[in-house]
């Protein structure tokens, strides 16, 4: 009987022993990099953890990232696309060379994957190898969920949270980076030129930002639809229309309803590109402007953080930032409770002026933006991003518990 008892003492010592097989991942320039496989409803889809390397006695908050553009895969992704003191999720979206998924350019199997993501940050699904967050990344504190939307992912971002069909984790706070609004910025047809576009003209009247475009710039020349900038009557390279969006249900280009609108006044309409109704339908589950409301009513209490500077990625070459100030007049329209235009207290440069639920609206021609110097490199506003909403959401937790 001692004998038997020996062994099983020596069976559970070498058992307790073992290496945690959730534990491990590579570490570059002091990021410790855990590749892992997420279960969505599209299929196994490849995810990744980031964390600083030096993080095992720290408690850091786990924030949920969503790439820009249209691409759904992981690759283009840089360690600079992301806060450092932080546990970062970010997940594949589809695409057959990146999991089982097929793209359906960020529309509802996008939104499933991102969905499994936040599930997986909660702390409570496992992933594909039965592991928790909690276990792949022990500094991770679940109690601190935070999304970030870069540029397009942003829209990508509300959307998800948006759809009712989803089930989602808890959320604290949702940062985004200079996420373009409305069919034209997205698709930049406006091409930041001022011969097309007046600043000051885009309002939110229909739910979403529209821009009006000058009509007498669009030209059908050379067998092409074209903005002719240089009044010459012809279609250079440069000029002829142009969208970024490709319609997964027709394959054509989902072009904005004001662009579409232009191209039946000037007499032609590519048969390369989507109708009225195909467009609106492509638009209504990609564009953050109409999400917002079902968001607010959904997540009353989260918190809204809009990273933005005075030359932003979008509007290189335009005076005016309306996708900025738009999305921040929408959440503030549909009553989100914390929206601020840039870090405050975290960030000494614009703490004295950007103040909490300060209104925003469309037209505002630059205020409380960051200098390009403020926000390069962009992990510096990120990190301070990432602080200031997870000092609110455990300052509110606190206050809760009482």
């Amino acid at each position: 009987m001692k004998r038997i008892a020996l062994l099983l003492g020596l069976a559970a010592c070498t058992t307790a022993t073992e290496p945690d097989v959730c534990l491990g991942g590579e570490v570059s320039d002091g990021v410790r990099v855990i590749e892992l496989v997420l279960e969505a409803e599209a299929g196994k889809l490849p995810a990744q953890l980031r964390l600083p390397a030096d993080a095992s006695m720290a408690t850091l908050p786990v924030v949920t990232q969503v790439f820009g553009g249209w691409d759904d895969a992981l690759e283009p992704q840089s360690a600079r696309l992301g806060p450092g003191r932080s546990v970062s999720l970010r997940v594949a979206l589809a695409g057959p060379e990146w999991g089982e998924g097929v793209s359906d350019t960020r529309g509802p199997l996008a939104r499933q994957a991102l969905a499994a993501a936040l599930r997986f940050a909660s702390g409570d699904a496992e992933d594909a190898a039965g592991c928790t967050l909690s276990r792949r990344a022990p500094p991770a504190d679940v109690n601190v969920q935070l999304l970030l939307g870069l540029s397009n992912g942003g829209n990508l971002v509300y959307t998800t949270l948006a759809d009712a069909d989803l089930e989602l984790g808890a959320l604290d706070g949702v940062i985004t980076w200079e996420t373009p609004i409305g069919a034209q910025l997205v698709n930049i047809e406006h091409r930041n030129s001022a011969d097309l576009y007046a600043p000051g003209t885009c309002d939110l009247d229909t739910g979403t930002l529209r821009c009006p475009f000058l009509l007498e710039s669009l030209v059908v020349a050379d067998g092409a639809l074209c903005f002719d900038l240089d009044a010459d009557g012809a279609c250079a390279a440069d000029e002829v229309v142009r969208t970024e969006a490709i319609d997964p249900l027709t394959g054509r280009f989902a072009t904005s309803a004001e662009l579409l609108a232009l191209a039946r006044v000037a007499g032609t309409l590519p048969a390369d590109w989507d109708d009225e109704a195909e467009s609106g339908a492509f638009w209504a589950a990609r564009d953050a402007a109409l999400a917002v409301p079902a968001v607010v009513a959904r997540y009353p209490d989260v918190a809204h953080l809009l990273v933005g500077s005075e030359t932003d990625h979008v509007l290189t070459g335009l005076a005016d930032h309306p996708h900025v100030y738009a999305l921040g007049q929408r959440l503030q329209e549909a009553g989100a409770g914390w929206v601020r235009l840039n870090p405050g207290a975290a960030w000494t440069g614009l703490a004295d002026e950007n103040a909490v639920d300060a209104p925003l609206r469309v037209g505002t021609a630059d205020g409380w933006l960051l200098s390009e110097d403020d926000e390069s490199p962009l992990e510096h506003i990120l990190d301070a991003a990432v602080a200031e909403l997870t000092d609110h959401a455990r300052a509110r937790a606190e206050r809760t518990s009482r």
